[in-house]
């Protein structure tokens, strides 16, 4: 898993990256086919926004928590929400494998 960082207007220290790895180390244990995230945090006055862009399964997916006054407040309602988008596109994937009666059973019918 493969993580860049972006930080506009904002340093990036090596902790806040330790604990965002930490946090997005849980997201691998829902999709392991995720093969990369981008995180950008961009301070906007007293403000601040994080997005996240990643890669799993051929798409690509992106997700932003605007408006948080501390950065890890913005970090732990964006990994909530990244929770949430990857169980749902998970779940998507294996009902529509459930789902598919197959060739042979479509005939007898």
């Amino acid at each position: 898993m493969k993580l860049l960082f972006t930080g506009r207007h904002f340093e990036i220290s090596t902790h806040l990256k330790d604990v965002i790895k930490q946090k997005l180390s849980k997201i691998k244990y829902f999709q392991n086919r995720i093969i990369d995230f981008h995180i950008t945090i961009e301070k906007i006055k007293l403000e601040y926004k994080i997005e996240i862009n990643f890669n799993a399964d051929g798409r690509k997916f992106f997700i932003e928590e605007k408006a948080s006054t501390t950065v890890f407040e913005a970090l732990d309602k964006l990994i909530d929400k990244l929770e949430r988008l990857v169980r749902k596109h998970k779940e998507k994937i294996k009902d529509h494998k459930r789902g598919s009666k197959g060739f042979r059973a479509l005939e007898e019918e």
